[in-house]
């Protein structure tokens, strides 16, 4: 899993631009054949997620991530996951890539509070707190934490 999580992490740090929305790729997949292909690779992830079989899940997020480099929800699944697993790092650095590609998740900024306070970053767990209340004021759980 760790050589996939590096070869995930190392194409977002280098990824460009993507070309028109439905251009075939070179296999001949369109974009939307890989949003369906990697939606089902999450679906299964949840699957697994539910049953508790972390490594499954974890997996599972990782396919569906190679398919479609711009799928935010699985880099968050994917960061609780690894949280979860208490491979802080490994988590801090899939949820900061779901909040580079949708910063208006609010799941994403509370999951990187938690892991922030992990790694003892407090500033930056109460600033993503604050994010969250901002993006969201009714989000029950970060009253909790």
């Amino acid at each position: 899993m760790f050589n996939s999580l590096k070869k995930i992490f190392s194409f977002a740090e280098k990824k460009e631009s993507v070309a028109v929305a439905n251009a075939p790729d070179e296999g001949g997949a369109t974009r939307a054949n890989k949003s369906s292909k990697s939606a089902a690779y999450r679906k299964q992830g949840n699957e697994y997620l539910a049953k508790g079989e972390l490594e499954n899940a974890a997996e599972c997020y990782l396919q569906a991530i190679a398919i479609n480099h711009d799928y935010a929800e699985a880099y968050i699944n994917l960061g609780f996951v690894l949280k979860e697993q208490k491979l802080y790092e490994e988590a801090e650095r899939a949820l900061k890539q779901a909040i580079i590609l949708n910063p208006e998740m609010e799941d994403a900024y509370y999951l990187l509070a938690i892991v922030s306070q992990e790694l003892g970053n407090l500033n930056e767990a109460i600033n993503n707190y604050i994010k969250v209340i901002e993006l969201k004021p009714d989000f029950e759980m970060v009253y909790r934490d």
